[in-house]
C-alpha cells in the first residue's frame, strides 16, 4: 500500500498559489503619549513609568505642563512648560528711553551722595563708638 498517495494530486490545484512579490505595508507603530492630571511636580517625580516612554502631565493648580521621558535604562528626565493662552490679547512691549533711564540713575546717584555725606558727618562726631573702635584698630 502506498501511504504517500494523494487523491487530489492528479487533478491539480484549481487555485494555484501565486507568488506575491509586492512588499506588504507594515503597520506603523505610533508613539503613544499619556496625558495625566497632577497636583504638583512631586506627583510627576514619583510617577513610575516604563522604559522608552514619554508621559505628559497637566498641573491642575498651575498653568504648567510637564513632560517626563524615560530612556532605555529607565532613567527619567522631566521638562516643564508654561501654558499660555494664544487667544489672549498680548500687551504691547514697553520700552524705556535712554533719557528716562539716565534720569533714574541720576536720582539714585544724588541719593547715594546725600547718604554718604550723612554717614561721613555721623562718623566725625567724637561720641560715635564705631568710629572710636575703628581708630583703635588702626593704631
Amino acid at each position: 500500500m502506498n501511504y504517500n498517495y494523494n487523491p487530489y494530486q492528479m487533478y491539480g490545484n484549481p487555485y494555484p498559489q501565486q507568488m506575491n512579490f509586492q512588499p506588504q505595508a507594515q503597520p506603523r507603530q505610533r508613539a503613544f503619549a499619556e496625558y495625566l492630571l497632577v497636583n504638583s511636580v512631586d506627583e510627576v517625580k514619583n510617577y513610575i513609568m516604563n522604559a522608552n516612554s514619554t508621559i505628559i502631565f497637566k498641573d491642575v493648580n498651575a498653568k504648567i505642563i510637564y513632560e517626563k521621558k524615560a530612556d532605555s535604562q529607565g532613567l527619567s528626565e522631566i521638562k516643564a512648560y508654561q501654558e499660555i493662552d494664544m487667544n489672549a490679547k498680548q500687551q504691547p512691549n514697553q520700552y524705556v528711553t535712554v533719557e528716562a533711564l539716565n534720569s533714574v540713575i541720576n536720582d539714585f546717584n544724588s541719593k547715594i551722595n546725600y547718604l554718604s555725606q550723612e554717614i561721613g558727618k555721623s562718623n566725625t562726631k567724637p561720641n560715635n563708638p564705631f568710629r572710636a573702635k575703628m581708630e583703635e584698630e588702626v593704631e
